[in-house]
């Protein structure tokens, strides 16, 4: 396997963003807890992902569908349907009866297979500790 390959195998961390991000809304500044939910705001978007980094643009240039997932307010990466699989097909997030047994739902989707699958563009969806934006 190529090192191009690996890279794409697997999402992209932005947890420094992240917990830069809410430091400043933790902030006791109230200039810069403003500042901090403005940026919140915006790494939600595209715009903000495509200038952040060559290589987190190169990423969504390269994928279909892309997302920003955040967990606990420090951990962030970027996602493509295909590197949430790699890094996550393990995990709760994908076990439907572990994950869904006490009734949780991501919104109006009834699996995260099926948001993944079927989540718009912009929209965000929060689930337990769990933030996911589709940003292209």
């Amino acid at each position: 396997m190529t090192k191009e390959k690996q890279i794409i195998s697997k999402g992209l961390d932005v947890s420094e963003q992240v917990i830069k991000v809410w430091k400043l809304i933790l902030s006791e500044n109230d200039k810069e807890e403003d500042q901090g939910n403005e940026l919140r705001e915006v790494m939600t978007t595209q715009k903000f992902w495509i200038n952040y980094s060559d290589e987190v643009k190169k990423f969504i240039e390269e994928n279909d569908k892309v997302f920003f997932c955040e967990w606990n307010d420090e951990i962030g990466e970027i996602h493509s349907v295909e590197t949430m699989q790699h890094d996550y097909k393990d995990s709760n997030l994908y076990d439907r009866e572990e994950w869904y047994g006490e009734h949780r739902t991501f919104g109006d989707y009834d699996d995260f297979v099926t948001l993944v699958k079927w989540i718009a563009v912009e929209e965000k969806q929060v689930e337990d500790n769990m933030t996911i934006v589709r940003i292209k």
